[in-house]
């Protein structure tokens, strides 16, 4: 999903950050939670791009 989310973002000519949304199954496989997370990528410390994915809100 963030790969999809990515590439849409990149299109769009959006910046380094997209917000995305999915459903997570808890262990025990109980009724998924739409979960949103966020998408960021930038360079490393050699200067490749890095992909992080974080909950809303986290640096």
């Amino acid at each position: 999903m963030a790969a999809v989310a990515a590439r849409s973002a990149s299109r769009r000519g959006e910046g380094d950050r997209v917000t995305f949304e999915l459903e997570v199954v808890p262990r025990g496989g109980e009724v998924p939670q739409l979960t949103t997370l966020v998408l960021h990528v930038g360079p490393g410390d050699d200067h490749r791009p890095v992909a992080t994915i974080m909950r809303p809100g986290e640096d």
